[in-house]
């Protein structure tokens, strides 16, 4: 039946003409004839092979779509990575250890890098990636000798990673560790270091750190949100001193020194032309091997899951600590008052009520107009702890927190010491 024949009988049935838009879809059908669509093309998913798991590298595992677009994003980067399947059905993306440590990278690359827009999947990737069941990826560091173990957190008023272990219970000396920690914190005036691409800074999240004697803490302005991994690979890729350090490491280098004359007796001589004299290379890797042990890392206001530990050698020392009542105070002077900008002071002191006695300090300081830049507390037994208060004035003031210290000071406690460094006109 031709289309104008079979037109004509439509609008001439029973109930008058059909509607206008069928009378448009009818001609531009042109035919009443159906077309027969094409079937859509169905791309069969790949054949994966059984996962390969390097011994030393980074590996994803899970059932994420994404897992596909960082394989693409890592190829177009020219890193090399294996994908593959594993006994559970997990996908497995594996990035081997090379002699670059390119792997490094990775983790912030996958946290934080939009690698779905910048690599496109071919045909059987988009297959496979429609077909993951939607199970967030783990990502696990191998690295010789570290391991994954439970976080221990506690209860504490500030963000924080506590490490048990530092100056007393530690064979390494206070400069050394107030430089590793300060470094650290500084490690973002790096740009081209690893240590500063996973500084929590870049999460808009800055930190402080505190060194004590038997403790160290890196302390955060807020809670922060990291993974275990960038956590662990911040302390893990520093490898180079701060060129330059602030008051606030001079301060606690300084509190340190007399805090340790308090508890051992030694060194029998304090004050000199140099508070850091810089002389000995960091042992990075010793430093790493002996802060993050088992039980020894402790976390508060931070939602970290597990954390990466040392289960390798370490080596001991065991420092001889004197008696409460042994602790003799102590008055120590670093620098020339010759062409000085600026004397830092610290005033330490041992006791049961450290921390009673030092606001009673600061009280002195602020009716005098002086502001603490820092303060250090540590509890170092039931009936023991050592407390510092750091802060700046002009050099010219140097006399009046003498008669101070010697008038008001002395009468808090026994052990009550004083240190001063004069800041040079060559280190401003």
């Amino acid at each position: 039946m031709h289309k104008i024949d079979l037109l004509n009988r439509l609008f001439t049935m029973k109930g008058g003409p059909l509607p206008l838009l069928l009378f448009f879809l009818l001609s531009a059908c042109g035919s009443v004839t159906p077309t027969v669509e094409k079937a859509p093309v169905v791309v069969a998913m790949p054949a994966l092979p059984a996962a390969v798991e390097p011994a030393e590298g980074m590996i994803l595992r899970g059932s994420d779509p994404r897992m596909l677009s960082f394989r693409a994003f890592l190829t177009r980067s020219g890193i090399p990575a294996s994908f593959g399947i594993d006994r559970m059905g997990n996908l497995v993306l594996s990035i081997a250890r090379d002699a670059t440590d390119r792997y490094l990278i990775v983790p912030y690359a996958w946290e934080h890098i939009d690698y779905a827009e910048r690599a496109a999947l071919a045909p059987e990737e988009s297959a496979l990636a429609r077909s993951t069941a939607g199970i967030p990826a783990e990502l696990e560091l191998r690295i010789p000798g570290w391991e994954k173990a439970y976080a221990r957190t506690a209860v504490g008023a500030e963000p924080r990673i506590l490490f048990k272990a530092s100056t007393l219970n530690l064979p390494f000396g206070e400069e050394t560790l107030a430089a590793f920690f300060y470094s650290l914190r500084d490690s973002t005036l790096r740009p081209g270091s690893l240590a500063a691409l996973y500084h929590p800074a870049f999460s808009g999240i800055p930190v402080t750190v505190r060194v004590n004697l038997f403790s160290a803490e890196i302390v955060f302005n807020e809670p922060a949100a990291l993974s275990p991994e960038e956590l662990f690979l911040w302390i893990y890729t520093l490898r180079a001193p701060s060129e330059q350090y602030d008051d606030l490491f001079h301060a606690n280098l300084l509190a340190l020194k007399i805090a340790k004359k308090l508890y051992t007796g030694i060194p029998s001589f304090l004050g000199g032309s140099t508070l850091f004299a810089r002389t000995d290379e960091i042992p990075y890797d010793d430093l790493r091997r002996h802060l993050l042990t088992a039980g020894d890392i402790e976390f508060s206001g931070l939602a970290v899951p597990y954390c990466y530990v040392w289960r390798g050698d370490r080596f001991g020392e065991t420092t001889v600590l004197l008696p409460r009542e042994q602790s003799q105070p102590v008055k120590a002077f670093y620098g020339s008052p010759d062409g000085a900008v600026r004397s830092i002071v610290s005033i330490v002191l041992r006791a049961a009520d450290a921390d009673a006695k030092r606001r009673v300090i600061e009280e002195k300081l602020l009716a005098r107009g002086i502001t603490p830049i820092s303060r250090l507390y540590e509890r170092t037994g039931d009936q023991d702890g050592w407390t510092a208060v750091n802060f700046t004035v002009d050099p010219t003031r140097e006399a009046e927190l003498t008669k101070l210290f010697d008038g008001e000071f002395a009468a808090i406690d026994t052990t009550i010491s004083i240190g001063v460094y004069r800041v040079g006109t060559q280190e401003r």
